[in-house]
Parts: structure tokens; C-alpha cells; sequence
């Protein structure tokens, strides 16, 4: 588990059990004359049995010697852990955001900008053993002053060859620093992906951003990149670094290896009416637009649609000459409606039979029944047929098919959608669902087993209401099961055992 926590000074306890200071980690002391209720925020890693009682736990901040209190606040937003046989074969990696100008064991020493009331803050990886020792880490900042980056997610593996071992480290993150031509190393585009052939609805659209393009400093663009580094020492190496976005705001939140050459990730894309021109966010699948007059939906280019906000599911693979972009497909339909997708999980080689695999992504969305007429009646959410999904009855493997229970729009669900990954075959829609109830909820992670390709957990926030005018947020955590004793669609999550 990893979080965060503000204290007035990191104690040696934390949930009422020891936490350590891993090696580079210096202590924290506020001087006594500082205001009351001081508190410096830092991130937490916690080990801890299945029955909830804390095996260790340790700290993890930097230092900035030109802030009041010498430090400057740190966030923890994933984590990936590795099993080894001993705790020094484990290998565990956090990730987030840090506005401090260093932090322990990294490749550099974030220099050459003012830090101003705690506004830029860059992005950093960590990587642990399985006894909480720090091992390496890595910082991703920029040159301006209000340059901003975060490390949203992470997989770890462990490579050999020969007697040779390397951590490999894949991530995915927010940037709002572009690609200038003064920019530090740690966010330069490495082996950049190529924009890909634009989708033709209607002829071609618009060609979309690579890897390398400069969608413009102080908006939002996704990232992604691979780190390996030697168990023996030294500094990582970036394997690949690409910018991933268009001209509107993007953002990628969640990653997972489908195996040691493709991984996928997810996020989202969002346009106003007001941004301004550029290239687009880079698709291999056109959106999808409702003519409510007509109750169909078409194919369009990005570009046809001033007002979006889409999820977003990309394929890449790492190809000796440069990352490749194989697959991505918006989630959710184009238009004034909301979708983001937060997490990813891959259950690989499923069928046992085939070399396929089936790729889980969760998130949120509002993308209800749009029209107010639609045609023919009772058709199923914008959302599902954004995705190719149309009929009536559980057509789409749902165990929640209107959104917010009974179709009323407002609100926003979570969903879960499950992609069946043929490879050269491309990517194709199996199923999907919404969870939820009439107030807002949203799913922001899952996990599950390759030993039980039949269950994915989910977790997420939900709104409680309190009293007929106020609600206040609760966590959710849901199982979800393929029953075969349910319906004659195959892989269809038709079971869900949830609590709140």
C-alpha cells in the first residue's frame, strides 16, 4: 500500500506502528517557533498481512534547501510490487509527484528554477527492496518555474541475462511541460512513437501527434516511458520516453505490461470550444457522434467535434528502432458528456489455448441516454454503443446496463470494459457494464489473478447520501465473476458482489 500523510514532523510511528527512514531520507525537524499545525506532507509505503496488521513500513520524501522548513510536500499515486523469493529479490516501485528540488538516490538534482508557494511539482519513481531499503529512484521536472509533471503509474519486472540482472521499470504520467528545445533530460522524448495513420470515417482525418511533438507548454499531455537499471549499480537508463496528447488536455493514469514488449495504458482526452488549433490526440479508431434526429451513431474525426471528453485505451510496443503505437480507441461517445479511464488490468493468455489476452480498464462516465428521442426506443447508454455495442436485453455482458441504475442522466457511474487483444487482429470489444447507484461514483482501480480469469476486483468512490440535500464520499470495492449459469454470452461479467 502506498499513500500520503502531513505531520508537523514524521514520527517514528505511523498507524500506531514503527515507520522507518530509508536510507537518503533525512528527518524531518520544524523549528519550535514555526506556526501551529505546521505540517510537511510526505509519502507512506506500507507492507502488510492479509489480515490488515502492518509488517513495515517507511517514509519517502526529498529536501529543499531554499523552502521555510527545508521541504517541500511529496504524494504517492501507484505502486507495483514484484514477489521475489527473499526480501532482496523483491522489488517494489511507488510513484507520484514531488515539489522537492531533490530526493534520495535519484540521477539529478532538480536545479534552475524558483520554486513558487509549492506550484511545480515534477514527477518521481522509487524503487524499493523487500525489507523497504531504497534502492534507485528516478525525477522527471522541467526548466520553468511552473512547469508541472506526476508519475501516475508503474509496472515492475525483473530481467536476466546470463548473471546479469536489471530492474525494468514502465511507466505512464501527466506532463505539462511540452517538448522545448531547452528541456531537461529526464522528460526529452527517447525512441518517440511515430504518429500513426489517422482512421478514415469519412475520409481521412487530420493527422494525430507522435511522440516527439510539442503540443505546447502549460497544458496537459499524457506520458509514457521504460527505465532499466542494473541490480549491480549505477544510474537507469531510459529505454523510451514519448509525449503522448494533442491540442486539448490529455492525461494517462493507468499502465499494465500485456508482456515484456506491449503494455497498455489508459487516460483520457478532452477538448473545448475555445482550444486552439493543433494537431490531435493520436487515434487508430475514429470517435463515435449521435445524431439524435436519427438515434444513429457515426463515425467522426476528432477534429468534426469542438466539445469532448473521452476515456482513452492505447496499445504500445517497444521495437528496437522506436516505441511503437499499435492500437487507440476513445471510450466513451463525443459530445458534452464525460468519460475517464483511471486503471488497467491484463489477464494474459486467456484462453490458455491462444496466445491472447483480455484487457480490463475501469473509470467513470455520465455517457447516458442523450437523446431525449431516441430511435428505435429503449436503446441501450451512448456509452455502450460508442463501443460498438447495440440490441437490447444484456447485449453488452452487463451487469448494470442503464447508467446510475435506472437511466437518469446527471450523475456519473464507474464502468469496467473488457477488451479481447488479438494481436495482429486488433483489438476487440467483449463486454462492459456500468457500477453505481443514483449520486456520482467512479472506479479509479482493478486487480485480479491469472490463476482466476474469471474474477477482477474493483475498487472506486461513492457517494452516501447523508440527507435529501448533502452526501458525503465512501470507498467501494466490488468482485466481479464470469457466471456461466447466467445468460449464453461468453465472458460476460454477468455476477458482482460489491460493498460500500
Amino acid at each position: 500500500m502506498v499513500g500520503r500523510t502531513g505531520r508537523l514532523s514524521p514520527p517514528d510511528r505511523f498507524s500506531s506502528s514503527p515507520v522507518s527512514l530509508p536510507l537518503g531520507v533525512i528527518g524531518i525537524s520544524l523549528p519550535t517557533n514555526s506556526p501551529p499545525n505546521t505540517s510537511i506532507q510526505v509519502a507512506v509505503l506500507q507492507i502488510s498481512n492479509a489480515d490488515g496488521s502492518i509488517v513495515s513500513q517507511a517514509y519517502f520524501y526529498g529536501s529543499t534547501p531554499t523552502a521555510t522548513y527545508l521541504h517541500l510536500s511529496t504524494n504517492a499515486r501507484g505502486i507495483s510490487v514484484l514477489p521475489g523469493s527473499t526480501p532482496d529479490e523483491t522489488r517494489i516501485a511507488i510513484c507520484g509527484e514531488t515539489y522537492e528540488s531533490s530526493i534520495p538516490a535519484s540521477q539529478t538534482v532538480r536545479v534552475g528554477t524558483t520554486f513558487v508557494a509549492d506550484t511545480s511539482p515534477g514527477g518521481f519513481i522509487a524503487v524499493f527492496d523487500g525489507d523497504l531499503d531504497l534502492l534507485w529512484t528516478h525525477h522527471f521536472f522541467g526548466t520553468d518555474p511552473e512547469d508541472n509533471c506526476a508519475i501516475t503509474d508503474v509496472s515492475i519486472r525483473v530481467e536476466q541475462t546470463g548473471p546479469i540482472l536489471e530492474d525494468v521499470v514502465t511507466y505512464c504520467g501527466i506532463s505539462s511541460i511540452g517538448v522545448p528545445s531547452n528541456q531537461t533530460p529526464s522528460v526529452l522524448p527517447t525512441r518517440p512513437f511515430a504518429a500513426p495513420s489517422a482512421p478514415t470515417p469519412n475520409g481521412p482525418c487530420l493527422a494525430g501527434a507522435g511522440g516527439a511533438t510539442d503540443n505546447g507548454g502549460g497544458q496537459w499531455d499524457g506520458i509514457v516511458g521504460r527505465l532499466r537499471r542494473l541490480q549491480s549499480g549505477g544510474p537507469a537508463t531510459v529505454r523510451f520516453h514519448s509525449v503522448v496528447g494533442g491540442r486539448g488536455q490529455d492525461g494517462l493514469f493507468g499502465i499494465a505490461e500485456i508482456d515484456t514488449v506491449r503494455f497498455a495504458v489508459v487516460g483520457s482526452s478532452s477538448v473545448e470550444p475555445a482550444t486552439p488549433p493543433g494537431l490531435e490526440f493520436p487515434l487508430t479508431v475514429a470517435g463515435k457522434v449521435i445524431n439524435c434526429q436519427t438515434g444513429v451513431f457515426a463515425d467522426t474525426c476528432l477534429a468534426n467535434v469542438n466539445r469532448y471528453c473521452v476515456g482513452t485505451l492505447l496499445v504500445f510496443r517497444d521495437d528496437n528502432a522506436a516505441l511503437i503505437l499499435e492500437h487507440s480507441q476513445p471510450i466513451g461517445s463525443l459530445g458534452p458528456r464525460s468519460t475517464v479511464a483511471r486503471d488497467v488490468f491484463v489477464h494474459r493468455d486467456i484462453p490458455a489455448s491462444t496466445p491472447l489476452s483480455r484487457i480490463h480498464v475501469v473509470g467513470s462516465t455520465n455517457d447516458g441516454e442523450e437523446c431525449t428521442n431516441p430511435t428505435p426506443p429503449n436503446q441501450i447508454a451512448n456509452f455502450f454503443r460508442s463501443l460498438g455495442m447495440s440490441g437490447t436485453g444484456l447485449p453488452t455482458g452487463a451487469f448494470q446496463e442503464r447508467l446510475n441504475g435506472d437511466g437518469t442522466p446527471g450523475a456519473a457511474d464507474g464502468f469496467v470494459v473488457t477488451f479481447q487483444d488479438l494481436i495482429a487482429g486488433g483489438i476487440l470489444v467483449q463486454n462492459a457494464s456500468f457500477l453505481g447507484g443514483p449520486m456520482d461514483d467512479g472506479l479509479i482501480g482493478i486487480a485480479g489473478w491469472n490463476e482466476y480469469p474469471d474474477h477482477v476486483a474493483l475498487a472506486g468512490i461513492t457517494e452516501i447520501p447523508t440527507s435529501p440535500t448533502t452526501a458525503q464520499d465512501d470507498i467501494t470495492v466490488a468482485s466481479v465473476f464470469v457466471d456461466p449459469a447466467f445468460g449464453a454470452r461468453p465472458g460476460a461479467w454477468q455476477r458482482v458482489d460489491r460493498t460500500g
